[in-house]
């Protein structure tokens, strides 16, 4: 599982942005686009949208039709999971 991390903007930019994930994959090494160029694309649509990647979870050289092998999705899922359990709601009073 490769991390990629976003970031690297104006705190102030930052709490306005809703924050989010990216999954990428790539089940060959002959597949036409690979998961930096599809990192690179979600990011920017992303950022198009108010959104700020924090995370990208990606699996390589897997096939996308079971879950099995494919850990990144999965823990990304977990995460997801953990998120809805541990945090609580917040809103901004600015």
């Amino acid at each position: 599982m490769r991390d990629y991390l976003g970031g690297g903007g104006n705190e102030k930019t930052s709490a306005r942005r809703v924050r989010a994930a990216a999954y990428v994959r790539m089940s060959t090494e002959h597949q036409q686009y690979s998961t930096e160029n599809q990192a690179d694309a979600i990011r920017q649509c992303a950022e198009r949208r108010g959104m700020e990647i924090v995370r990208t979870y990606a699996d390589e050289g897997r096939i996308g039709l079971r879950l099995e092998g494919r850990n990144a999705l999965k823990q990304l899922i977990e995460d997801v999971e953990r998120a809805k359990r541990t945090s609580p709601p917040s809103w901004s009073v600015t």
